[in-house]
């Protein structure tokens, strides 16, 4: 690998190559070549030395955890500004649920709502997979119920370990 570069140029032109590359420009590797005064061969060269690609995957894990902060850091601030709303969406879901002229769809919905934010009872209302008669009530499967017994014990044998 090394048989045209030294290990010193390697480390110095390493970077100024990664940077080339990384950068939004979007350079192909002959324009590389051309800006770093190099042939094609030298940078393609480069780029398979074992330090250029200790660098890459340096640098790339340097990118990753940036954008994991920034991610985290965004999702804190979203979550802040939308806690400001949470007892109120929680009292409009609560007025939907119990008001009998809206369709039960509504007021199933807006049930399953209340108790999946509560967590105890999310598997729950999905093992249900509620279905809908021509008059709108509630239709469950056959085998629904034992699976609604099954998990509800399994919820209240969970709560008495906790």
């Amino acid at each position: 690998m090394t048989r045209y570069f030294t290990e010193q140029q390697i480390r110095i032109l390493s970077p100024q190559l990664l940077q080339m590359e990384l950068s939004d420009r979007k350079m192909s590797l002959t324009e590389m070549a051309r800006e770093m005064g190099m042939t094609l061969y030298r940078v393609r060269t480069m780029r398979e030395s074992e330090h250029y690609q200790n660098l890459l995957a340096a640098t790339t894990r340097k990118q990753v955890n940036m954008a994991e902060r920034t991610l985290k850091n965004r999702t804190l601030e979203i979550r802040e500004k939308l806690s400001n709303y949470t007892s109120e969406a929680v009292e409009t879901l609560y007025a939907m649920m119990r008001n009998e002229q809206a369709p039960y769809a509504v007021r199933k919905d807006c049930a399953t709502e209340i108790l999946d934010r509560d967590g105890r009872f999310a598997k729950v209302s999905r093992l249900m997979n509620v279905q809908q008669g021509q008059d709108g009530a509630p239709m469950l499967p056959e085998d629904a119920a034992a699976e609604i017994v099954d998990a509800l014990a399994r919820h209240k044998t969970s709560e008495m370990v906790q």
